[in-house]
């Protein structure tokens, strides 16, 4: 295998870290970090000779080689050495939002020494894993008290999901210097994994950010470039489906319909019209 150095398009930056998606024998996607520095000037010397010495980063892995390859910042921020107009750059991998997600979850998984179960449906594993996150948060709690004092608390789970994101949104601000994107915010499932990476080291909340964004920006474009509908496609388009109906009925309730009621659309439509 031949070793290749890739380096950094802009010599003043001394130190990053590039987020590269790596496709695995079994078709899954994982995401890898590689550390770009520049280990061969001295900590004193980088505010002068650092600016003339690129950070690098140097591997015989063929796959991490491909992967920096496909990454869209091939040839524009960084590239192979001998290779500055970005020449050998690959196709990028795409990624979909649910990948990204589901990356995401089981690095949460792992974090929260769970069993991720590859089976399992997307809003399922984040509902298995909120559900983990409450219950753990109400042990704590639990842990705190006396039984006497227990036994007159009453306890409100959507103030606390209400509160843990309000929370959790503050901390974002606090931290980026702005809010929480609207295309994030607007998705209770979205902005749940945010605040919940935000605790986890190996999350990446600023790619994760960049994700969402990105396919938020996308679908608004294509809505601008979409021809005129007619008035009977508008009406059509109106009624929800199935799938859109079960998910305002999950992010209403923060549960999913029965199993003996997927089918009844009528109920569900009902039980949407009630006031919380």
């Amino acid at each position: 295998m031949a070793t290749k150095t890739f380096v950094l398009s802009n010599p003043r930056v001394w130190k990053r870290e590039v987020a590269v998606w790596l496709l695995n024998k079994d078709k899954k996607l994982s995401k890898r970090l590689l550390p770009f520095a520049t280990e061969n000037v001295k900590p004193g010397q980088r505010r002068e000779k650092g600016r003339a010495v690129p950070a690098q980063f140097t591997t015989a892995d063929e796959k991490l080689q491909e992967a920096l390859y496909r990454n869209t910042g091939y040839g524009k921020d960084f590239y192979e050495k001998g290779d500055k107009e970005g020449k050998n750059k690959m196709d990028t991998l795409v990624v979909s939002k649910e990948d990204a997600e589901l990356v995401a979850l089981r690095s949460l998984y792992e974090a929260n020494g769970l069993v991720f179960d590859e089976n399992d449906p997307l809003d399922v594993a984040k509902k298995k894993y909120e559900i983990h996150i409450h219950a753990l948060a109400g042990t704590r709690k639990l842990g705190e008290s006396t039984a006497t004092e227990i036994a007159h608390v009453e306890v409100d789970p959507k103030k606390q999901i209400s509160d843990a994101i309000a929370a959790g949104k503050k901390a974002y601000e606090e931290k980026y210097g702005e809010p929480v994107p609207e295309a994030i915010a607007g998705d209770k499932a979205k902005l749940i994994t945010l605040i919940d990476g935000m605790n986890t080291p190996e999350f990446d909340v600023e790619a994760y950010v960049a994700e969402a964004t990105k396919e938020d920006d996308e679908e608004s474009s294509e809505d601008v470039k979409a021809p005129e509908a007619s008035s009977e496609e508008k009406k059509e388009a109106k009624e929800p489906t199935k799938d859109d109906l079960l998910k305002e009925y999950f992010d209403k309730f923060g549960k999913n319909v029965p199993n003996t009621k997927k089918n009844d659309l009528s109920w569900i439509k009902e039980q949407l019209a009630k006031p919380e």
